[in-house]
């Protein structure tokens, strides 16, 4: 009986967790259409990784995750507006095809890079839902079931990293997490944010070869 009412806070979570990471995504594949101001665009995409201007023309370049929970890839957005502050061109290319060519043609330092490390991490909003569903599980294997269900379609930086894994009270569990998310961080330069998190120095020799191991994987 015990363990079918386990199995069943188990499926609930896992079904809680979907649901986050589905209407994270569904708010994403919303498109930019000609015409549309400054304002609109900001509400679809958020604040730009890049942007560039001349006399005619602005562009906003966007790094964004797409395709779902089992296939996740990453694109490349450009958006052109006029001086008027309104789109006139919208360009978007898979990561691994040959540079876009945006609404103006940056030079190679200009560009974005391609891979995990150019995707956005989750937004503060879409963190801290994930971050309090994790904390109010009853169990680590319950926490851990919603990390890896929210890290099939999610990207997170070194700091929630940090904040996911300060969940657990053990090394063991700290280093299971660390082990899931570590191949979806966004700035491994920051790695010493996860560092922190672990006691001992032995634990923390650890984590550096988690997250090293993982940047192999990219």
């Amino acid at each position: 009986m015990k363990d079918s009412m386990m199995a069943r806070v188990t499926g609930m979570a896992l079904l809680m967790a979907l649901f986050f990471v589905i209407a994270v995504q569904a708010k994403q594949t919303k498109t930019v259409e000609r015409g549309m101001t400054r304002e609109q665009v900001l509400e679809i995409y958020g604040k730009p990784l890049t942007t560039n201007f001349n006399d005619t023309i602005e562009t906003w370049r966007y790094v964004k995750s797409r395709g779902g929970l089992l296939e996740p890839y990453v694109v490349l957005i450009a958006v052109g507006f006029n001086n008027q502050g309104k789109v006139i061109c919208y360009n978007e290319k898979l990561r691994d095809d040959p540079p876009a060519t945006p609404a103006t043609a940056p030079s190679a330092a200009d560009r974005p890079p391609f891979g995990k490390h150019a995707a956005r991490s989750l937004s503060n909003e879409a963190f801290d839902i994930l971050y309090g569903k994790v904390k109010k599980a009853s169990f680590d294997s319950n926490k851990l079931d919603l990390i890896e269900v929210a890290a099939l379609g999610g990207y997170f930086s070194c700091g929630q990293c940090a904040r996911l894994i300060s969940i657990f009270s053990f090394s063991d569990g700290k280093m299971k997490a660390l082990a899931l998310l570590a191949p979806h961080v966004t700035d491994p330069q920051n790695a010493s944010d996860i560092y922190r998190v672990f006691t001992f120095g032995s634990d923390r020799d650890k984590a550096a070869e988690v997250m090293r191991n993982a940047g192999k994987r990219d």
